[in-house]
């Protein structure tokens, strides 16, 4: 059986503490001499240190605090799903009425919540341009979150849905997952809000978005000296008539 790394710690742990303390006792009974205690300490240090990291990591670790945080910042869970290797959790929800999912690694700090598609886009319709629009102005209100839009599939649909990623913090947690998902909910109702009729997008443009009509130069019979004088300091000799 393969131990966790939190196991492992617990166990290193488990040992430094027994053998501390069975020098501890052996001091006391006369057997061993009382420098076996410091001994014993200076030996089980690094265990004990390496023991404390993976604890105070395991402390921080996103899936932990997300499974005890989550149900205390509204969130109502639905399911849980697991990685093969258990080192991967994907937690589907409903936080104010919308289908949400957190995805989480154990070695990862990062976690990312996803708002499920709530709109989507035909690449025919005649307002996808519109869409698409109002997806880049809700993207520029909020840097912490991001509005997607999926590949088309087989009938040209492309589905809308909001990701965000997050370190989560061990205080106030719950306070936090709170402002979070509400601020990441808002851009479903940035892009409605933003997703109005445009009626410079219905009229036909250039590739820039404008065009200029560009005024041909009168063509001149004479050429002056001036010209003359230029021409001869760059190289250029005009044709004899």
């Amino acid at each position: 059986m393969n131990l966790s790394d939190l196991q492992k710690a617990y166990a290193k742990l488990a040992a430094s503490a027994a053998i501390i303390i069975a020098s501890v006792i052996l001091s006391l009974f006369g057997v061993t001499s009382f420098m076996a205690i410091p001994l014993a300490v200076f030996g089980c240090w690094a265990w004990m240190v390496g023991s404390w990291k993976v604890l105070i990591a395991e402390r921080r670790e996103p899936i932990r605090l997300l499974v005890k945080n989550l149900a205390k910042a509204g969130f109502k869970e639905e399911s849980e799903e697991w990685s093969d290797d258990g080192l991967q959790i994907r937690i589907h929800g409903e936080f104010y009425g919308q289908k949400v999912l957190w995805v989480a690694e154990r070695r990862n700090f990062y976690a990312h919540f996803y708002h499920l598609p709530y709109v989507q886009v035909n690449v025919a319709d005649a307002d996808a341009m519109k869409k698409l629009e109002a997806i880049n102005q809700a993207n520029e209100k909020n840097g912490t979150r991001q509005v997607v839009m999926t590949q088309p599939d087989e009938n040209g649909d492309r589905s809308i849905y909001t990701l965000a990623t997050t370190l989560i913090p061990s205080y106030e947690t719950a306070s936090f997952l709170d402002v979070f998902m509400r601020t990441a909910l808002e851009a479903s109702v940035d892009l409605r809000h933003f997703y109005v009729d445009r009626p410079w997008l219905a009229k036909p443009r250039s590739s820039v978005g404008f065009t200029v009509k560009k005024d041909e130069p009168e063509a001149t019979e004479e050429k002056s000296s001036a010209d003359e004088t230029v021409a001869a300091r760059i190289g250029f000799q005009y044709p004899q008539a």
